[in-house]
């Protein structure tokens, strides 16, 4: 008796797992506005599984994030409206003036031609506009928005990714905050005593470095990534390529 309790107690954890659709995040980077007021942004958008249905209509997605660069404060995002390419998020519940709807559209041809191909692209290349919350009497204008596929990693249920919790990653990620800004300021003593890095680097790495998005990195599990590649980290924020 206590055998079949037992093999009935597996069979349903493994139709719970088999029907339990994984996380997976698609991160993007590009610019928000134009001209002078032009900002460099990111998105994180959630999605049920990382096959994308056939003929490309987004079905599986949930949900986003949107951040400033220059500040790395996520702006939750539902998802109002999708049709096949088309999809329309909402703030939720943001106070400040950071409010309001960004419509995008996933296109075929990059307008900005990033990928050279003669095929119709899929996910890689997000555009469209942003539309402030605007005050009571006043017309908010739309500013453009581009963006492009950065990375993809699996998600975790509690907001981390890989296979960090949201709490420990986000510890690690301040960290490595930590690292660029010491690259971007050449501050050798703080490189050597909290990282032990001594690299001399070119210009054309530090700027990898002080150019990427340090918020939703790229990591597996061997490691966090930054800077395309020049610089690793393990989970707790340590260079492992120093």
């Amino acid at each position: 008796m206590r055998n079949f309790v037992m093999v009935v107690f597996l069979m349903f954890c493994w139709t719970a797992a088999a029907q339990a659709a994984p996380i997976w995040l698609n991160d993007y980077h590009g610019t928000i506005g134009d001209g002078d007021n032009q900002k460099v942004i990111g998105l994180t958008i959630s999605k049920e599984g990382h096959n994308l249905d056939e003929g490309c209509t987004f079905k599986q997605i949930k949900g986003a994030a949107m951040y400033y660069k220059h500040d790395l404060e996520d702006i939750a995002l539902i998802v109002t409206s999708r049709d096949e390419r088309d999809v329309t998020f909402k703030t939720v519940d943001y106070d400040g003036g950071k409010a309001g709807t960004l419509d995008l559209r996933f296109v075929e041809k990059d307008p900005q031609n990033s990928y050279k191909t003669d095929e119709p692209l899929c996910e890689e290349v997000l555009v469209g506009t942003w539309t402030p919350e605007a005050a009571e009497g006043e017309t908010a204008k739309p500013v453009p928005v581009y963006l492009r596929s950065a990375h993809a990693v699996a998600g975790q249920p509690d907001g981390g990714r890989c296979y960090m919790s949201r709490d420990a990653y986000l510890k690690t990620e301040k960290r490595i905050q930590q690292f660029q800004k010491a690259i971007a300021e050449d501050d050798k003593q703080t490189l050597q005593r909290e990282f032990g890095y001594s690299k001399v680097l070119s210009d054309e790495y530090k700027k990898l470095i002080t150019d990427d998005i340090a918020h939703n990195l790229f990591c597996k599990d061997d490691g966090i990534m930054l800077g395309s590649g020049v610089v690793w980290f393990d989970e707790q924020g340590n260079v492992i390529n120093p």
